[in-house]
């Protein structure tokens, strides 16, 4: 393992980094965004 000297260092943030862009480019490129209470759960928005 190399020197740690921030957390974006870490490989595991980078790797959820790279799954999170995926994400949104799957939401905002397919139907689902259209489906919004997918997008408030996966974005932590509170329904009203």
């Amino acid at each position: 393992m190399g020197n740690i000297q921030r957390f974006e260092d870490l490989e595991i943030w980078q790797k959820a980094r790279v799954l999170n862009q995926n994400l949104f480019r799957l939401i905002s490129d397919t139907q689902l965004q259209k489906d919004f209470k997918l997008r408030e759960q996966i974005n932590g928005v509170q329904a009203q």
